[in-house]
């Protein structure tokens, strides 16, 4: 992986922030050079942002035999996404993809995998009455 990322935060809320002029935005205000196209963007009551969420998993021992069967055969932890331990540079989308990987490019045997899960979720931006602005959890229906 050779895009960085800003930390991660607990609540989409925030990521809310005031721009110089008080109109509100959503990202970073003063983003660094690192961290430029995360820089705030406006947004308005109504809007509708998609974030991902990203919770790390415990690693664990996936074990790759030579005729290409693997184990375990489901991804402990909901991960979604997968790498040689301490390697972002073999990332795979599944755990198939993961075996595929080390039967390619390893030999046979148990390797240490990290894991990621990945969820999109979709938020409205409002204003409330107190004059704080706020993410509301919305569901796909709702978006469409």
């Amino acid at each position: 992986m050779d895009e960085i990322n800003p930390d991660g935060r607990r609540s989409p809320d925030e990521w809310l922030c005031r721009l110089d002029d008080g109109v509100w935005a959503v990202g970073i205000k003063d983003p660094g050079e690192d961290l430029e196209m995360w820089r705030a963007k406006v947004i308005k009551p109504g809007d509708v942002v998609l974030f991902e969420a990203c919770l790390t998993t415990p690693s664990f021992d996936l074990t790759v035999d030579e005729d290409g069967g693997y184990r375990p055969s489901e991804a402990p932890g909901g991960a979604t996404h997968f790498w040689m331990n301490g390697d972002s540079d073999t990332v795979c989308d599944s755990l198939a993809m993961m075996a595929e990987y080390i039967r390619e490019c390893e030999d046979a045997g148990t390797y240490t995998v990290d894991g990621m899960a990945w969820s999109d979720h979709r938020f409205r931006f409002e204003i409330g009455p107190d004059g704080q602005g706020r993410f509301v959890e919305i569901g796909e229906a709702e978006h469409a």
